[in-house]
Order: structure tokens, then sequence, then C-alpha cells
């Protein structure tokens, strides 16, 4: 049987700029950038328990979807409002 560590779900975070731009990585890893923008992605959008190195550019564009229809992100991708 192979190793389990393969399917270790991690903690991953999606970060923004509040203008569109977005970054997802691992807690206390190296961000890994969706798109180009000069300004750093600092915001905590979300966090999500994933399988770990199964984060792919199409879930990331899914995972900014699902904020949009809940009125997080606007239709741009923008920051419209997070609660802390």
């Amino acid at each position: 049987m192979s190793s389990t560590s393969n399917n270790k779900k991690v903690l991953y975070q999606l970060w923004t700029n509040g203008k569109g731009s977005f970054a997802v990585g691992k807690i206390g890893s190296q961000l890994f950038e969706y798109s180009n923008s000069q300004y750093a992605c600092d915001k905590i959008l979300d966090s999500k328990m994933l399988y770990d190195d199964s984060i792919t550019e199409e879930l990331v564009k899914d995972w900014i979807q699902e904020l949009k229809q809940e009125d997080i992100l606007d239709k741009d991708g923008n920051l419209i409002y997070v609660e802390f």
C-alpha cells in the first residue's frame, strides 16, 4: 500500500489585494500568485482544508466564484466586505 501522506488534508488560504488579484498558499509557506499584480496580496479572504498538492488554478477560480456568489467579492473580483 502506498504512503497515506499524499492524502493528508492541509489548510490552504486564499489571499487578495482587494483589487482583483489573488494568491493561495499553505500556512507558513510561500504564496502562489494566480494573477499578475504590482500590489502584494495581504488580505486573507478564506481558508479551506484541501488535500496536499491538490491546488490548481481551476480550483482557485472555482473558489473565487464561490466567494462572488456569497457577495464577498464583486463581479470583477474586487473585495466587497470581509467580517473579521
